[in-house]
């Protein structure tokens, strides 16, 4: 979802994770909808986490460090 603050994105985006979470099949290991915002303050906004911090990947001023991740990390992307 993209607009202009005050718009209630934060409360779509919640209403969706229920709905597609109730649709989903009770016998799963991993979740099938991953909640992820742009900024940390997005992400605060509905109980999430950034892209950035769900891949773990490292950002300084001058590029992003792509980390070795375990075979589990793998598998649970």
């Amino acid at each position: 979802l993209n607009s202009k603050g005050s718009i209630n994105k934060s409360y779509i985006i919640r209403l969706l994770f229920i709905r597609l979470e109730e649709l989903a099949p009770n016998n799963r290991q991993l979740p099938i909808v991953i909640r992820i915002a742009p900024t940390s303050m997005a992400a605060n906004n509905i109980n999430s986490s950034t892209l950035y911090s769900l891949l773990r990947l490292l950002i300084s001023k001058t590029s992003i460090i792509l980390p070795n991740l375990s075979p589990n990390d793998l598998a649970s992307l």
